[in-house]
């Protein structure tokens, strides 16, 4: 059996209510497209709390966590793309973190 396990953080619509496949396609051309990685993170921060005992990663963590948050119909998209066009096979049996490209990330 192959599967898969898509791990967003938080999901949000990209607006309230429902919108017509023209409607959808014309919000797609200003969204930036998701990264994922499998088994980690992906774009994690590192942060110099870090360090700290005990408390540091958590700190960490919670600096991290309000970035993680994505779209549905970006998710929906990732997940077409994902089985239709490259079969499937690049993420089966593996945990695959999502996050939404940042400006940043992408003039890198």
């Amino acid at each position: 059996m192959h599967w898969s396990i898509l791990c967003p953080a938080k999901m949000e619509p990209l607006v309230p209510g429902v919108l017509t496949p023209e409607q959808h396609s014309e919000l797609q051309k200003s969204r930036r497209p998701l990264v994922s990685k499998s088994d980690v993170p992906p774009n994690w921060e590192r942060s110099r709390w870090r360090d700290l005992p005990l408390v540091g990663p958590m700190f960490e963590t919670l600096g991290n966590a309000g970035r993680y948050s994505v779209k549905l119909e970006d998710v929906a998209e990732f997940l077409a793309k994902d089985l239709a066009e490259e079969g499937g096979d690049g993420y089966v049996g593996k945990k695959v973190g999502v996050i939404g490209m940042s400006r940043r990330s992408q003039s890198v």
